[in-house]
């Protein structure tokens, strides 16, 4: 083993000088120095089955596309704490018998601006690391990363990392959870402790429910979080969280569920929603037979008005004919000369 924690200006030159000394290195420790750049090459020959390697804590911004092809025995790799740009994972991917990834606050970029798009470029470059299908643990907390529905959801974890068993998205800003599961998974943990969730939609119950058929012993953390239990809209994700056996739930440390006024999501009140709901129900029905009734009372009216003013106008209609007749009879009579007989036509 290697350890060099904490020596001050440390080089990879000087790294390479001890790897020339001993051929049966299994572990390199190389964190809390001021490496900014893995463009060295390792002097690691096919005789030496290095199993661990730590480079945490350091100003590491980018990695040689080649620099862990060398490595085909590793099984952790901990970049914990750089300032990685998100191309430089695109390395990882000769890393074939990797088991465990720390990437914990490990990239280096910018969330503001509408685009996102080191975020974007991230999770494109999360697709192709396909040559990691041993991959077991993978740590992503404290990354800035959150809900964007067109990429997560094209991201199947469970295809990508067939024998995946626990995820890490703690301390970051995902607002919801919804994966593919489209695989066969062994994946036992999912960890977003400390995201920015109000509650779990629909479609991410259904997800979480498909998982848990898929591996019964899945589980759910989500302490933490800023849910919200004074909106109604939120009622079927409560009483989803109190009746599932998913969310890996301690009573005894209930403020993990706290949501709003000092109450949590066990001890809300979601009847009054129900009140409320119906009440709802009940006024939009009174409103809705009010206006029924008002328009048919307006339909009749119209119907009685219209008809009078027929009947009204057929009479007066009669009357002057009636009174042209009479006139036209007098002025027959009026034309008559004596003697002259009147024939009927």
């Amino acid at each position: 083993m290697i350890n060099c924690n904490n020596v001050e200006n440390l080089t990879l030159i000087e790294l390479n000088q001890m790897l020339l000394t001993d051929s049966s290195i299994t572990d390199i420790y190389f964190t809390n120095n001021y490496i900014e750049n893995l463009n060295i090459l390792l002097n690691l020959n096919t005789s030496q089955t290095l199993v661990r390697l730590s480079y945490a804590s350091n100003r590491i911004r980018t990695i040689d596309k080649h620099y862990f092809d060398n490595m085909q025995s590793l099984e952790l790799l901990n970049l914990d704490y750089n300032q990685l740009e998100s191309d430089s994972i695109r390395s990882l991917n000769s890393l074939k018998m990797l088991k465990r990834l720390y990437l914990r606050q490990a990239f280096v970029w910018s969330m503001t601006g509408p685009d996102n798009k080191q975020l974007i470029e991230f999770l494109n470059v999360i697709k192709e690391l396909s040559n990691n299908s041993y991959l077991e643990e993978f740590h992503l907390e404290s990354n800035k990363l959150k809900t964007i529905d067109s990429l997560w959801s094209k991201i199947d974890f469970h295809c990508l990392f067939p024998f995946l068993k626990l995820l890490f998205l703690s301390n970051n800003t995902f607002n919801d959870i919804y994966l593919q599961t489209s695989c066969p998974t062994q994946i036992m943990m999912i960890n977003l402790i400390s995201n920015q969730i109000n509650s779990i939609s629909q479609n991410g119950i259904q997800s979480l429910e498909k998982l848990k058929i898929n591996q019964n012993q899945f589980y759910l953390l989500i302490d933490f979080n800023p849910f919200i239990c004074n909106n109604c809209k939120t009622k079927d994700f409560i009483q989803w969280f109190r009746k599932t056996t998913i969310i890996q739930k301690n009573m005894h440390e209930s403020d993990a569920y706290l949501c709003s006024m000092n109450q949590t999501l066990f001890d809300v009140n979601i009847d009054q929603c129900h009140q409320t709901t119906t009440t709802t129900h009940i006024q939009l029905i009174i409103l809705l037979i009010s206006s029924l009734s008002i328009t048919c009372f307006i339909l009749i009216l119209s119907y009685f008005i219209y008809n009078w003013k027929n009947v009204k106008l057929r009479t007066r209609s009669t009357t002057v004919i009636s009174y042209l007749d009479q006139n036209s009879t007098y002025e027959q009579y009026d034309d008559i000369e004596d003697n002259v007989k009147l024939v009927k036509n």
